[in-house]
Protein backbone atom coordinates (compact mmCIF):
# COMPACT_ATOMS: atom_id res chain seq x y z
CA UNK A 1 0.00 0.00 0.00
CA UNK A 2 2.85 1.86 0.94
CA UNK A 3 4.66 1.51 -2.32
CA UNK A 4 1.40 2.48 -4.38
CA UNK A 5 1.23 5.24 -2.33
CA UNK A 6 4.85 6.41 -3.39
CA UNK A 7 4.08 5.44 -7.07
CA UNK A 8 0.89 7.42 -7.13
CA UNK A 9 2.54 10.63 -5.47
CA UNK A 10 5.62 10.71 -7.48
CA UNK A 11 3.74 10.85 -10.38
CA UNK A 12 1.86 13.89 -9.66
CA UNK A 13 4.64 15.89 -7.93
CA UNK A 14 6.31 15.18 -11.38
CA UNK A 15 3.09 16.46 -13.60
CA UNK A 16 3.10 19.52 -11.39
CA UNK A 17 6.82 20.30 -11.94
CA UNK A 18 5.81 20.26 -15.46
CA UNK A 19 3.03 22.09 -15.38
CA UNK A 20 4.10 25.02 -13.12
CA UNK A 21 7.33 24.35 -11.86
CA UNK A 22 8.75 26.26 -14.47
CA UNK A 23 7.45 29.14 -13.89
CA UNK A 24 7.46 31.92 -11.03
CA UNK A 25 4.51 31.32 -8.50
CA UNK A 26 2.76 34.92 -7.86
CA UNK A 27 0.16 33.87 -5.49
CA UNK A 28 -2.28 36.67 -4.10
CA UNK A 29 -4.52 35.78 -1.24
CA UNK A 30 -7.97 37.40 -1.04
CA UNK A 31 -9.96 38.08 1.46
CA UNK A 32 -13.74 36.90 1.30
CA UNK A 33 -14.42 39.32 3.82
CA UNK A 34 -13.74 42.33 1.88
CA UNK A 35 -15.82 43.46 -1.64
CA UNK A 36 -14.51 42.34 -4.53
CA UNK A 37 -15.44 41.22 -7.74
CA UNK A 38 -13.97 39.14 -10.67
CA UNK A 39 -14.09 42.14 -12.97
CA UNK A 40 -11.65 43.73 -9.67
CA UNK A 41 -8.71 40.99 -10.60
CA UNK A 42 -5.79 40.71 -12.74
CA UNK A 43 -5.89 37.42 -13.28
CA UNK A 44 -3.11 37.34 -15.73
CA UNK A 45 -0.74 38.99 -13.73
CA UNK A 46 -0.85 35.62 -11.14
CA UNK A 47 -0.32 32.31 -10.97
CA UNK A 48 -2.32 31.73 -8.17
CA UNK A 49 -5.42 33.29 -6.22
CA UNK A 50 -5.70 31.75 -2.57
CA UNK A 51 -9.53 32.38 -1.48
CA UNK A 52 -9.41 33.25 2.29
CA UNK A 53 -10.32 31.75 4.61
CA UNK A 54 -12.57 28.73 5.00
CA UNK A 55 -13.13 27.91 8.58
CA UNK A 56 -13.37 24.42 10.52
CA UNK A 57 -17.24 24.07 12.22
CA UNK A 58 -18.30 21.37 13.58
CA UNK A 59 -15.58 19.47 14.28
CA UNK A 60 -14.43 18.32 10.88
CA UNK A 61 -16.59 20.36 8.22
CA UNK A 62 -16.09 23.11 6.03
CA UNK A 63 -17.15 26.54 5.70
CA UNK A 64 -16.67 29.53 3.81
CA UNK A 65 -18.17 32.63 4.34
CA UNK A 66 -20.30 34.40 1.68
CA UNK A 67 -20.33 31.31 -0.05
CA UNK A 68 -24.33 30.37 0.22
CA UNK A 69 -25.61 33.23 -1.48
CA UNK A 70 -24.36 32.13 -4.86
CA UNK A 71 -22.49 35.57 -5.18
CA UNK A 72 -18.97 34.55 -4.45
CA UNK A 73 -19.30 31.85 -6.30
CA UNK A 74 -20.50 33.76 -9.46
CA UNK A 75 -17.38 35.43 -9.45
CA UNK A 76 -15.13 32.46 -8.98
CA UNK A 77 -16.99 31.23 -12.06
CA UNK A 78 -16.22 34.57 -13.90
CA UNK A 79 -12.74 34.00 -12.79
CA UNK A 80 -12.47 30.59 -14.31
CA UNK A 81 -13.91 31.95 -17.22
CA UNK A 82 -11.80 34.96 -17.83
CA UNK A 83 -8.65 33.73 -16.84
CA UNK A 84 -8.55 29.52 -17.80
CA UNK A 85 -4.90 29.37 -16.21
CA UNK A 86 -5.66 30.87 -13.33
CA UNK A 87 -5.06 28.37 -10.14
CA UNK A 88 -7.79 29.57 -7.40
CA UNK A 89 -7.30 27.86 -4.55
CA UNK A 90 -9.33 27.17 -0.93
CA UNK A 91 -7.51 28.43 1.82
CA UNK A 92 -8.29 26.70 4.95
CA UNK A 93 -7.86 28.58 8.21
CA UNK A 94 -6.33 32.21 9.27
CA UNK A 95 -4.86 33.38 12.48
CA UNK A 96 -7.46 32.87 15.25
CA UNK A 97 -9.04 30.05 13.43
CA UNK A 98 -9.89 27.28 15.87
CA UNK A 99 -10.42 23.28 15.32
CA UNK A 100 -7.28 22.29 13.88
CA UNK A 101 -5.86 20.59 16.86
CA UNK A 102 -9.03 18.60 17.36
CA UNK A 103 -9.59 17.61 13.85
CA UNK A 104 -5.68 16.33 12.77
CA UNK A 105 -5.82 14.38 16.59
CA UNK A 106 -9.22 12.58 16.25
CA UNK A 107 -8.70 9.85 13.46
CA UNK A 108 -12.30 9.70 12.42
CA UNK A 109 -12.52 13.48 12.35
CA UNK A 110 -9.36 13.55 10.22
CA UNK A 111 -11.15 11.22 7.67
CA UNK A 112 -13.99 13.47 7.20
CA UNK A 113 -12.42 16.48 6.83
CA UNK A 114 -10.20 15.48 4.45
CA UNK A 115 -13.57 13.94 2.72
CA UNK A 116 -15.27 16.90 3.37
CA UNK A 117 -12.37 18.89 1.77
CA UNK A 118 -12.43 16.72 -1.54
CA UNK A 119 -15.65 17.38 -1.99
CA UNK A 120 -15.95 21.05 -2.21
CA UNK A 121 -12.82 20.64 -4.37
CA UNK A 122 -14.71 18.43 -7.21
CA UNK A 123 -18.01 20.67 -6.56
CA UNK A 124 -16.44 23.97 -6.88
CA UNK A 125 -13.82 23.15 -9.01
CA UNK A 126 -11.06 24.73 -6.49
CA UNK A 127 -7.47 23.73 -7.96
CA UNK A 128 -5.30 23.73 -4.44
CA UNK A 129 -6.09 23.34 -0.85
CA UNK A 130 -4.22 25.96 1.70
CA UNK A 131 -3.80 25.17 5.38
CA UNK A 132 -2.97 27.93 7.12
CA UNK A 133 -3.02 26.90 10.93
CA UNK A 134 -1.46 29.51 12.73
CA UNK A 135 0.14 27.38 14.42
CA UNK A 136 0.48 23.79 15.42
CA UNK A 137 1.77 23.06 19.09
CA UNK A 138 2.03 27.20 20.16
CA UNK A 139 -1.55 27.82 19.50
CA UNK A 140 -1.04 31.42 18.33
CA UNK A 141 0.50 32.14 21.66
CA UNK A 142 -2.54 30.19 23.48
CA UNK A 143 -5.02 31.92 21.59
CA UNK A 144 -6.16 28.99 19.60
CA UNK A 145 -6.55 25.10 21.18
CA UNK A 146 -3.31 22.78 20.94
CA UNK A 147 -1.66 19.96 22.02
CA UNK A 148 1.92 18.94 22.08
CA UNK A 149 0.85 16.47 19.33
CA UNK A 150 -0.22 18.74 16.79
CA UNK A 151 3.29 18.46 15.92
CA UNK A 152 2.83 14.73 14.25
CA UNK A 153 -0.90 14.83 13.95
CA UNK A 154 -0.26 18.07 11.57
CA UNK A 155 1.80 15.33 8.96
CA UNK A 156 -0.99 12.90 9.57
CA UNK A 157 -2.85 16.05 8.17
CA UNK A 158 -1.16 17.32 5.10
CA UNK A 159 -0.36 13.34 3.91
CA UNK A 160 -3.94 12.38 4.22
CA UNK A 161 -5.24 15.33 2.28
CA UNK A 162 -2.44 14.38 -0.70
CA UNK A 163 -3.64 11.28 -0.51
CA UNK A 164 -7.15 12.58 -1.17
CA UNK A 165 -6.19 14.63 -3.73
CA UNK A 166 -4.54 11.87 -5.76
CA UNK A 167 -7.40 9.73 -5.08
CA UNK A 168 -9.64 13.36 -6.79
CA UNK A 169 -7.22 13.80 -9.66
CA UNK A 170 -7.12 9.58 -10.62
CA UNK A 171 -11.24 10.34 -10.73
CA UNK A 172 -11.12 13.92 -12.64
CA UNK A 173 -7.96 13.99 -14.41
CA UNK A 174 -6.58 16.90 -12.84
CA UNK A 175 -3.79 17.69 -10.85
CA UNK A 176 -4.40 19.44 -7.47
CA UNK A 177 -1.33 21.42 -5.21
CA UNK A 178 -1.19 21.03 -1.42
CA UNK A 179 0.71 23.94 0.24
CA UNK A 180 0.62 25.79 3.73
CA UNK A 181 1.34 28.65 5.68
CA UNK A 182 4.28 28.99 7.42
CA UNK A 183 5.89 31.11 10.43
CA UNK A 184 8.97 32.87 9.35
CA UNK A 185 10.98 32.55 12.34
CA UNK A 186 13.19 29.55 14.02
CA UNK A 187 10.71 28.33 16.67
CA UNK A 188 7.93 27.37 14.13
CA UNK A 189 9.95 24.53 12.78
CA UNK A 190 9.98 22.94 16.19
CA UNK A 191 6.53 22.87 15.72
CA UNK A 192 5.84 21.10 12.71
CA UNK A 193 8.07 18.49 11.01
CA UNK A 194 9.87 20.21 8.45
CA UNK A 195 11.38 17.00 6.22
CA UNK A 196 8.37 15.03 6.53
CA UNK A 197 6.45 17.87 5.15
CA UNK A 198 8.67 19.03 2.44
CA UNK A 199 7.96 15.55 0.62
CA UNK A 200 4.36 15.86 1.17
CA UNK A 201 3.61 19.38 0.12
CA UNK A 202 4.01 21.53 -3.28
CA UNK A 203 5.26 24.21 -1.91
CA UNK A 204 4.93 26.14 1.78
CA UNK A 205 3.96 30.14 1.69
CA UNK A 206 6.69 31.64 4.17
CA UNK A 207 4.89 34.21 5.95
CA UNK A 208 7.48 36.88 5.99
CA UNK A 209 6.23 39.83 7.51
CA UNK A 210 4.52 41.04 10.82
CA UNK A 211 8.38 40.84 12.00
CA UNK A 212 6.90 44.24 14.42
CA UNK A 213 3.49 45.50 15.74
CA UNK A 214 1.53 46.51 18.36
CA UNK A 215 2.87 43.33 20.56
CA UNK A 216 6.32 44.73 20.27
CA UNK A 217 8.31 47.68 22.32
CA UNK A 218 9.49 49.56 19.88
CA UNK A 219 9.03 50.19 16.23
CA UNK A 220 10.64 48.05 13.31
CA UNK A 221 10.20 46.83 9.82
CA UNK A 222 7.64 44.22 9.33
CA UNK A 223 9.33 42.75 6.56
CA UNK A 224 12.67 44.04 5.64
CA UNK A 225 14.84 41.04 3.61
CA UNK A 226 17.88 41.37 5.42
CA UNK A 227 19.07 42.72 9.09
CA UNK A 228 19.59 46.30 9.96
CA UNK A 229 22.92 47.77 11.68
CA UNK A 230 20.14 49.57 14.37
CA UNK A 231 18.06 46.03 15.23
CA UNK A 232 18.83 46.01 18.44
CA UNK A 233 18.62 41.98 19.04
CA UNK A 234 21.71 42.25 16.21
CA UNK A 235 22.40 39.14 14.44
CA UNK A 236 19.86 37.51 16.11
CA UNK A 237 17.27 39.76 14.79
CA UNK A 238 14.51 38.45 12.44
CA UNK A 239 14.35 39.09 8.10
CA UNK A 240 13.32 37.29 5.43
CA UNK A 241 16.56 36.39 4.42
CA UNK A 242 17.15 34.63 7.96
CA UNK A 243 13.67 33.02 7.79
CA UNK A 244 14.45 31.22 3.94
CA UNK A 245 17.43 30.12 5.49
CA UNK A 246 15.57 28.47 8.46
CA UNK A 247 14.09 26.71 6.44
CA UNK A 248 16.45 25.22 4.10
CA UNK A 249 18.62 23.82 6.69
CA UNK A 250 15.43 22.18 8.15
CA UNK A 251 14.81 20.17 4.39
CA UNK A 252 13.18 22.37 2.53
CA UNK A 253 14.33 22.91 -1.30
CA UNK A 254 14.23 26.30 -2.51
CA UNK A 255 12.00 25.20 -5.21
CA UNK A 256 9.05 24.87 -2.49
CA UNK A 257 9.58 27.85 -0.75
CA UNK A 258 7.41 30.82 -1.87
CA UNK A 259 8.38 34.21 -0.18
CA UNK A 260 5.41 36.11 1.17
CA UNK A 261 5.03 39.72 1.32
CA UNK A 262 2.54 42.22 2.77
CA UNK A 263 0.02 44.28 0.53
CA UNK A 264 0.07 46.60 4.31
CA UNK A 265 1.91 48.80 6.22
CA UNK A 266 1.97 48.97 10.47
CA UNK A 267 1.92 52.50 11.99
CA UNK A 268 3.14 53.74 15.26
CA UNK A 269 2.37 57.73 16.59
CA UNK A 270 4.59 59.27 19.38
CA UNK A 271 7.82 57.78 18.43
CA UNK A 272 11.28 59.19 19.69
CA UNK A 273 13.61 60.79 16.93
CA UNK A 274 16.18 59.07 16.92
CA UNK A 275 17.28 57.42 14.15
CA UNK A 276 14.68 58.87 12.15
CA UNK A 277 12.24 56.52 14.62
CA UNK A 278 13.66 53.18 13.74
CA UNK A 279 13.67 50.99 16.22
CA UNK A 280 12.32 53.41 18.82
CA UNK A 281 9.50 53.52 21.82
CA UNK A 282 6.30 54.81 20.83
CA UNK A 283 3.18 55.93 23.03
CA UNK A 284 0.50 54.33 20.63
CA UNK A 285 0.36 51.77 17.72
CA UNK A 286 -1.88 52.50 15.16
CA UNK A 287 -4.22 49.61 13.39
CA UNK A 288 -2.75 47.77 10.23
CA UNK A 289 -3.18 49.81 7.02
CA UNK A 290 -3.67 49.19 2.98
CA UNK A 291 -0.58 50.23 0.64
CA UNK A 292 -3.61 52.82 -0.95
CA UNK A 293 -4.01 53.96 2.95
CA UNK A 294 -0.25 54.85 2.99
CA UNK A 295 0.47 56.57 -0.11
CA UNK A 296 -2.27 59.12 0.65
CA UNK A 297 -1.06 60.07 3.90
CA UNK A 298 2.04 61.13 3.03
CA UNK A 299 1.17 63.79 2.09
CA UNK A 300 -1.31 64.38 4.47
CA UNK A 301 1.07 63.79 7.57
CA UNK A 302 4.32 65.60 5.71
CA UNK A 303 5.51 62.12 5.70
CA UNK A 304 9.22 61.82 4.71
CA UNK A 305 10.49 58.36 3.12
CA UNK A 306 13.80 56.77 4.46
CA UNK A 307 15.58 53.66 2.74
CA UNK A 308 17.63 51.56 5.57
CA UNK A 309 19.85 50.47 2.77
CA UNK A 310 20.92 47.33 5.19
CA UNK A 311 17.46 46.00 5.64
CA UNK A 312 16.46 46.84 1.83
CA UNK A 313 13.38 48.53 3.65
CA UNK A 314 12.00 51.61 3.57
CA UNK A 315 9.68 53.70 6.35
CA UNK A 316 7.77 56.56 7.19
CA UNK A 317 8.40 59.70 9.44
CA UNK A 318 7.14 63.00 10.25
CA UNK A 319 8.96 63.14 14.02
CA UNK A 320 5.87 61.69 15.25
CA UNK A 321 4.27 59.39 13.03
CA UNK A 322 6.47 56.13 11.88
CA UNK A 323 5.13 53.48 9.42
CA UNK A 324 6.59 50.49 8.03
CA UNK A 325 5.68 48.64 4.29
CA UNK A 326 6.72 47.67 1.50
CA UNK A 327 7.26 49.81 -1.71
CA UNK A 328 8.22 49.36 -5.24
CA UNK A 329 11.70 49.98 -4.78
CA UNK A 330 11.62 46.94 -1.54
CA UNK A 331 9.62 44.28 -3.59
CA UNK A 332 12.06 44.66 -6.79
CA UNK A 333 14.74 43.39 -4.19
CA UNK A 334 13.40 40.91 -3.01
CA UNK A 335 12.04 39.44 -6.67
CA UNK A 336 15.92 39.73 -7.44
CA UNK A 337 16.52 37.37 -3.96
CA UNK A 338 13.89 35.02 -5.06
CA UNK A 339 15.76 34.94 -8.20
CA UNK A 340 19.07 35.02 -6.87
CA UNK A 341 17.92 31.97 -4.66
CA UNK A 342 16.13 30.15 -6.82
CA UNK A 343 13.02 30.54 -4.71
CA UNK A 344 9.18 28.93 -6.01
CA UNK A 345 7.96 32.78 -5.88
CA UNK A 346 6.60 34.94 -3.90
CA UNK A 347 2.92 35.58 -2.15
CA UNK A 348 1.33 38.75 -0.85
CA UNK A 349 -1.70 39.15 1.84
CA UNK A 350 -3.71 40.54 0.91
CA UNK A 351 -5.36 41.41 -3.06
CA UNK A 352 -7.68 44.15 -2.12
CA UNK A 353 -5.00 46.15 -0.37
CA UNK A 354 -3.47 47.12 -3.45
CA UNK A 355 -6.00 49.21 -4.78
CA UNK A 356 -4.20 50.97 -7.52
CA UNK A 357 -2.42 47.21 -8.68
CA UNK A 358 0.63 49.52 -7.93
CA UNK A 359 2.72 46.47 -5.68
CA UNK A 360 0.93 43.75 -7.95
CA UNK A 361 2.39 45.56 -11.33
CA UNK A 362 6.58 45.02 -9.92
CA UNK A 363 5.55 41.71 -9.10
CA UNK A 364 4.49 40.93 -12.66
CA UNK A 365 6.82 42.58 -14.08
CA UNK A 366 10.35 41.08 -12.25
CA UNK A 367 8.23 37.61 -12.22
CA UNK A 368 6.78 36.91 -15.35
CA UNK A 369 9.37 34.42 -16.88
CA UNK A 370 10.64 31.09 -16.86
CA UNK A 371 12.65 29.83 -14.07
CA UNK A 372 15.47 29.66 -16.73
CA UNK A 373 15.15 33.71 -17.52
CA UNK A 374 12.94 34.09 -21.16
CA UNK A 375 10.13 36.68 -20.01
CA UNK A 376 6.29 35.82 -20.89
CA UNK A 377 3.56 38.02 -22.51
CA UNK A 378 0.50 38.54 -20.74
CA UNK A 379 -1.50 36.43 -23.26
CA UNK A 380 0.90 33.47 -23.36
CA UNK A 381 -0.07 33.15 -19.17
CA UNK A 382 -3.87 33.86 -20.21
CA UNK A 383 -3.28 31.26 -23.26
CA UNK A 384 -0.80 28.03 -22.13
Amino acid sequence: MKRLFLVFFFSIFFQHERTLGSYYRIIGYINCGRPWTAEDISGEKLTDLNIAFASIRNNWEIYLEGYEDGNLLAQLGRLKGKYPRLKINLSIGGWGAEGFSDVSFYREWREKFVENVMEWMEKYDFDGVDIDWEYPVDGGGGMIKSRAEDRENFTKLMEELREGLICLRNKTGKSYSLSFAAGAFEEYLSWIEPTKLARIVDYVNLMAYDFYGPWTQTTGHISNLFLSKFDPEGKEGISANRAVKFFLRAGFPSRKIVLGVPFYGRAWEGVENVHNGLYQPYSVALEGMDYGEIKALIPQEKLQRYWDEEAKAPFLYNGDLWISFEDPQSLRIKCDYIKKNNLAGIMFWEYTLDPQKELLNVLYENLRMKRKGKFLDRKDLRRK
